[in-house]
């Protein structure tokens, strides 16, 4: 017990870096885990969608590829 009450003072000076370094790895976990949907809706809900006119499907599958490509490069 005296080792904790020794390691809290470091852990609540550094406490704001350990939060917002659990948030980034897990929004870095999590992103590419995305990309399953954003393929499920370009096939399934965009390019089979009747609602929508040629450009605008166009548009969006173009849209799609360049966020994806923004962020992992």
């Amino acid at each position: 017990m005296d080792v904790y009450r020794q390691f809290l003072p470091y852990v609540n000076k550094e406490k704001k870096r350990y939060i917002v370094g659990f948030v980034g790895s897990l929004f870095r976990f999590l992103i590419p885990l995305s990309v399953p949907l954003a393929i499920k809706y370009l096939f399934d809900d965009l390019l089979q969608n009747e609602a929508f006119s040629r450009s605008e499907k166009w548009n969006n599958c173009c849209l799609l590829p360049l966020l994806y490509s923004l962020y992992f490069s």
